[in-house]
């Protein structure tokens, strides 16, 4: 999620639509998920919200903060160790699988 307001700031429903462009449908989030996510990333300082007039309407946007991006720097550089450490196990065991 931090990694899509990142780019930009969105609001809910738009940061549920690039999830799941970005995931090829794979994570669909529902908003009774997606809001209280957001509402923890506000306590802890990840995100700001403000509102905004939209097309139709006035709209609450989500905007990273800089200790949110600290935060998925560090989430990153932990997702990026961990699949490492899976993709080694699993080649491994399908190199031994195949011999």
């Amino acid at each position: 999620m931090l990694s899509v307001l990142a780019a930009e700031d969105l609001y809910g429903y738009m940061i549920i639509k690039r999830i799941s462009e970005k995931s090829g449908n794979v994570f669909m989030f529902k908003e009774g998920t997606l809001y209280p996510i957001l509402h923890s990333f506000e306590q802890n300082g990840y995100v700001k919200s403000y509102w905004a007039e939209g097309e139709t309407r006035k709209r609450k946007y989500y905007k990273i903060t800089d200790k949110g991006i600290k935060a998925l720097s560090k989430s990153t550089a932990e997702w990026n160790s961990y699949s490492e450490a899976v993709n080694k196990v699993v080649k491994g065991n399908a190199a031994h699988s195949l011999a």
